[in-house]
């Protein structure tokens, strides 16, 4: 009789585990497109096409393409989904591109709140971003409440392109699938490695953040058809500072290795310097420690690499940044450039003292020297925004 008990506790235990694990009803009608674009609306720009061509599952998705540039070009399909006040929801999508990588095409998934009157209160909501010629991605955003006075949640494929680009004018298109929302709050999973390394996929991947944007070069490129370009725009009133970067999931007791090949096109004389920064974030954006290296001048392609053997107790992500840097009054910087290509980031469990890889170890938790200096000391990383700050 125990042993029954025994056995009955054990298929109670296995059955009530995967119906905790299983997912609540799809919020979303007709999430896949399977029954065409019906139950979706469709919210500025040119209309959704039901596709056959593409899809992430099943036999159709909904497909949108950029249908003027004489403005910037903005187009939604959309589902409106009931909610009340301070209820938590979670949403996700996949979606793929087909546009020129150079071109400035972007889609993602959006969350809006609406009150009673259809206004969009409270904060707009926006996961992740894909372009150029990006395969099926999963897509997710959530909000931890929804604000006072909502009672819908407006969830939205969407697809922007910037004015006057000829590039995405009905080349290529954004495909949507399998959506799904419930009400929890599910953060999205985090990005696990470097994508786009060698900008081959144009600019899509990076974040492109302080300074002028960057741009797609397909000269000079050091391997590939496309390398990254900043330039340094003006240094009157403050430090010039640019930079692209992406995050990656990390944690304590790794080891790091990260590096990109630069180039330089700068006055011999100017400050100016480009280069490659490492930061170590602990899961509220502290910076734990941060490495840089850098070059400058006339220098042709380099590859710049950084090292950390071991990172800290409570490290949750690593922000890796390429930047370009020119202090406040170095007025012979401006027009300086800096170029950016093949990047790469490693993220392993480091070897044992007694391991050959250790023994044979030339770069520690200081950084590598690569280029021909260090970061200037007057350089503060700000915890929240990484601005420059001078003396």
């Amino acid at each position: 009789m125990k042993r029954i008990n025994a056995f009955c506790f054990v298929i109670l235990a296995v059955i009530f585990m995967f119906i905790g694990t299983t997912e609540a009803a799809n919020l979303f009608s007709n999430p896949g497109f399977e029954n065409g674009l019906n139950d979706w609306q469709e919210i500025w720009g040119f209309p959704s096409i039901l596709s056959s061509d593409q899809h992430h599952s099943g036999a159709f998705s909904a497909s949108k393409e950029v249908g003027f540039v004489h403005k910037e070009y903005w187009s939604q399909i959309a589902q409106d989904i009931a909610i009340a006040p301070g209820e938590p929801l979670y949403a996700r999508i996949y979606a793929m591109s087909t546009f020129n990588p150079a071109g400035t095409a972007r889609a993602g998934l959006m969350l809006q709140f609406l009150d009673a009157n259809g206004n969009v209160i409270g904060t707009t909501i926006n996961s992740s971003k894909i372009g150029g010629k990006t395969p099926w991605r999963l897509l997710e955003l959530t909000a931890k409440r929804a604000p006072a006075r909502s009672v819908k949640a407006r969830l939205s494929g969407y697809l922007w392109a910037q004015t006057g680009d000829s590039l995405s004018l009905q080349k290529g298109k954004v495909y949507f699938d399998d959506a799904f929302a419930d009400k929890r709050y599910q953060l999205p999973k985090p990005q696990t490695a470097l994508l786009n390394q060698g900008f081959e996929n144009g600019l899509n991947e990076w974040i492109d953040v302080y300074g002028y944007p960057a741009v797609i070069t397909k000269n000079p490129v050091h391997s590939g058809i496309y390398a990254a370009r900043k330039s340094v725009a003006t240094v009157a009133t403050q430090d010039y500072w640019s930079e692209l970067r992406q995050e990656i999931k990390c944690t304590a007791g790794k080891k790091v290795v990260a590096s990109v090949f630069a180039k330089t096109i700068m006055n011999v004389q100017a400050k100016a310097k480009a280069g490659l920064q490492i930061s170590l974030l602990n899961a509220s954006n502290k910076v734990l420690k941060s490495y840089s290296i850098v070059i400058g001048g006339k220098t042709d392609w380099k590859k710049l690499a950084l090292s950390v053997s071991k990172t800290p107790t409570g490290t949750a992500k690593v922000l890796f940044s390429v930047f370009l840097y020119a202090p406040r009054g170095d007025e012979i910087s401006v027009e300086g450039k800096g170029y950016f290509d093949d990047t790469r980031l490693a993220i392993t469990t480091p070897a044992t003292a007694s391991s050959p890889e250790a023994a044979n170890a030339t770069i520690d938790d200081k950084a590598a020297v690569v280029g021909d200096t260090m970061m200037p000391d007057n350089l503060i990383a700000d915890n929240s925004a990484f601005a420059v700050i001078s003396d």
